[in-house]
């Protein structure tokens, strides 16, 4: 992964990757490997250990987002003064620095923009003129045909100014007095019967014993 040049201090040791790359101090980890040498790896982004000893912890985690939240002030007026004091940045950095500030700030500019190349679809055509509508006179127009106005039921119905609805009394019925009503017919009982009559209808609906075989003893 990366190699590391002799030196009698393992401390004062200078990490070079194989790419030819040579890490800042400050980006190194911090702890020591079993033999107490430094670790001498790449740390975890805002934390002071790699991933090999912690840096993936949740306490690790929690620690770096406060350290960047902490140093989010410094980012921004470095931002600032990229944007707006250094005389030797292109305007493009500038624009991009002046976005990333006012963004972080909660100032944003959404737009969207849709481009259509080619005629318009049969569809949409169809779906605009529906929204969009006309009145009766205008489509009768368009279509040449001659516009008779409302009909006379319709134009008197429209011309009503106000109207309530009074319901009729209903007729009183003259009441019928009948001298021998019917009766009624019972409704079938779902109850329980008295004893007496469920044992007579027993013994009315079974069908009578059979008689029993006797057994003839043998002699002996």
């Amino acid at each position: 992964m990366f190699e590391q040049n002799e030196s009698s201090d393992p401390s004062n040791r200078v990490v070079e990757w194989k790419d030819g790359r040579t890490p800042r101090p400050d980006s190194i980890c911090t702890a020591r490997k079993t033999n107490g040498e430094p670790c001498r790896k790449q740390r975890v982004t805002g934390a002071t250990v790699c991933t090999t000893h912690g840096g993936r912890a949740p306490q690790v985690k929690e620690k770096a987002r406060i350290r960047l939240e902490m140093a989010g002030d410094k980012l921004a007026k470095e931002l600032l003064r990229i944007a707006i004091d250094d005389p030797d940045v292109s305007d493009a950095i500038k624009l991009a620095a002046i976005r990333d500030a006012l963004g972080r700030i909660g100032i944003t500019e959404k737009t969207a923009l849709e481009v259509q190349v080619g005629p318009t679809k049969p569809f949409e055509a169809i779906l605009t003129g529906m929204l969009e509508g006309g009145s009766r006179a205008e489509s009768r127009a368009a279509r040449g045909v001659p516009d008779s106005g409302l009909p006379g039921w319709l134009a008197d119905e429209l011309n009503v100014v106000d109207a309530e609805f009074v319901d009729e009394d209903e007729p009183a019925r003259p009441l019928v007095r009948r001298d021998n009503p019917t009766p009624a017919p019972e409704s079938a009982s779902s109850g329980l019967l008295p004893l007496d009559e469920a044992l007579t209808q027993l013994q009315a609906t079974s069908p009578p014993p059979a008689p029993q075989a006797r057994r003839r003893n043998k002699r002996q």
